[in-house]
């Protein structure tokens, strides 16, 4: 069966059970959901119901195979245009867009996993809002976040649903359900003739002038007023205390007193906490400004998310005694520095199932997320790196966000990035961004760039040239390479970049110097500087390696893709 119901502690679990379609609902699967509510409304043992999607996903909406959906009174998914007279929580991991997020929108509550995704992902296809969405997501969110959800089709994590009001609860991956059911428990133990009585209140008099909800709500107030008195009599005889008098109106034994159920409780993806701050004086060397940020940093401990930027206007510290006299391990040339370590080129695995032929003896990662949203990235390594972790991290991470990801190696076994002909590399590029077009998986036409090091002033650079690019992220120095060419008069991308506070080259003055030209130019650009010495900080095989840094660096990242892409 495509819908199941499970009784459980006075709780109803009716669970969407199509993993192979990511529990999208076809014309059975509605009728299914639409008897199964109906029966969850006459079960007089179910005090609260609760919808979840089997396999990881909550559901992706109308099964666009089939397509066979019925537009009836009770709405084409099966229940969305109905009610019913008792609590309900949807609970949810994974993608819940689409049709998926309009049911999720009928429910009273939502408790999601920290990996959960949302989204009006139906706007790619042409498919209308026709379950509840326009008018419920306004309700719970805003109009102008609700028009900007609904017009845009864009992805939102759990952390910001739970920031914009769009869930109650964000919890780890995997116990959206355990802690849907430890919540409707909690609310199963309450007298439940007044909580049904109220929560119809709230509902019918929504949107209406204060003087009608006030109506409303007396009219339901009235029709429990004898639940009260019974309750106001045993509080008074010293049996309304420490849960007393839910023991006495509905015969079940005390709530629980030792607030370990998530009535609160916030897990998301990636914590969001305060940032720290290191007190300078104006003749602070910036050797010294480095030692201190890193030093107050530990004193923070790991708990903390590091949100320090090197800025040497704000820190004080004047600009040349950032300059470093080393060069740049990499120049226009094509010639390795003398000292340089060059890394061997070495063949690349991949991981399963996801390789790609590019031709010309190279090799490529795709990776596209289960629920397209026709926006495409790709990625460049470094020198030496090829596909390393990272780089096929970075991939996995945009594909999260719903936008497909084509790492791109651009080296081959014989050759490393420093030898590579700059027309070379724009035809490849040209390639890869044509594949992803053609594909389906870049629907508008265009593609972002995300690049490590040389690969990331490889991506600036390219975007000069490939008028496709509209965005592009670089981690790591700015480089030689990004002054070759036709440089960024051409250009209209927006730009955003994470450096460190580095010796190859200077941090601090080269962003700021390259935001500066950019802005000038009227192009969207913010160059971050990391206060750290290494310049590879964001590579998790590196000994400097700084996950805090790293951390911060991709939720800017994200936040630029999901405005740029």
């Amino acid at each position: 069966m495509s819908v199941t119901y499970q009784l459980k502690d006075r709780v109803a679990i009716i669970t969407i059970d199509r993993p192979g379609r990511r529990n999208a609902v076809d014309l059975a699967t509605a009728r299914a959901l639409s008897a199964a509510w109906r029966r969850f409304d006459g079960d007089d043992g179910a005090y609260v119901g609760i919808l979840y999607g089997a396999g990881g996903h909550f559901s992706a909406g109308a099964d666009l195979k089939s397509f066979d959906l019925e537009d009836t009174e009770v709405g084409p998914l099966g229940f969305t245009r109905t009610n019913v007279g008792k609590p309900t929580i949807a609970a949810i991991e994974g993608y819940c867009v689409a049709g998926g997020l309009e049911m999720a929108l009928w429910c009273d509550l939502r408790v999601a996993s920290s990996d959960a995704t949302f989204g009006c992902f139906e706007r790619r296809f042409g498919v209308p809002l026709i379950d509840g969405g326009t008018q419920r997501l306004p309700r719970l969110i805003g109009h102008g976040l609700a028009m900007e959800l609904i017009l845009t089709g864009r992805a939102v994590d759990a952390a910001e649903a739970h920031a914009i009001g769009l869930v109650n609860m964000v919890t780890t991956p995997d116990n959206a359900l355990e802690n849907a059911l430890e919540w409707a428990i909690r609310v199963a133990e309450h007298p439940q003739q007044t909580l049904r009585s109220d929560r119809m209140a709230l509902l019918e008099g929504s949107g209406l002038p204060l003087s009608a909800g006030l109506a409303i709500e007396r009219q339901y107030g009235r029709s429990v007023m004898h639940v009260a008195r019974a309750g106001a009599d045993h509080f008074s005889t010293g049996e309304g205390r420490s849960g007393a008098a839910v023991r006495a109106l509905v015969g079940v034994g005390p709530a629980d007193t030792d607030d370990d159920l998530p009535w609160n409780r916030v897990a998301p993806a990636r914590p969001t906490r305060a940032p720290f701050e290191v007190e300078l004086a104006d003749d602070v060397p910036g050797d010294e400004v480095v030692e201190r940020v890193e030093e107050r940093a530990e004193e923070v401990g790991d708990e903390q998310t590091v949100e320090a930027e090197m800025d040497p206007a704000d820190a004080g510290v004047a600009e040349e005694t950032l300059e470093a006299e080393i060069e740049p391990a990499v120049d226009s040339g094509g010639d390795p520095e003398e000292g340089t370590e060059t890394k061997p080129a070495v063949p690349w695995s991949g991981r399963q199932g996801n390789q790609v032929d590019l031709g010309g003896g190279r090799q490529g990662y795709f990776i596209a997320p289960v629920v397209e949203r026709g926006h495409a990235v790709v990625v460049f390594s470094d020198v030496g790196d090829h596909l390393a972790d990272h780089v096929l991290d970075a991939a996995d991470r945009i594909a999260t966000l719903g936008n497909s990801a084509l790492a791109v190696d651009l080296l081959t076994q014989d050759r490393d990035l420093i030898d590579l002909d700059p027309d070379e590399v724009v035809r490849l590029v040209a390639s890869a961004i044509d594949t992803l077009i053609a594909g389906g998986f870049a629907a508008s036409g265009t593609v972002g760039l995300v690049g490590f090091g040389v690969g990331g002033a490889l991506a600036m650079w390219i975007a000069g040239l490939e008028e496709r690019v509209t965005s592009v992220v670089a981690f790591g120095p700015h480089s030689p390479w990004a002054e070759i060419g036709v440089g960024w008069r051409l250009s209209e991308s927006a730009y955003l970049s994470h450096q460190s506070d580095g010796e190859q080259p200077p941090g601090a003055p080269d962003a700021a110097k390259t935001e500066i030209e950019l802005r000038d130019l009227g192009l969207d650009a913010t160059f971050h500087v990391y206060p750290t010495k290494a310049v590879d900080f964001y590579k998790p095989g590196v000994e400097e390696h700084s996950a805090r840094l790293t951390d911060v660096a991709w939720q800017r990242t994200e936040l630029f893709l999901e405005r740029h892409l």
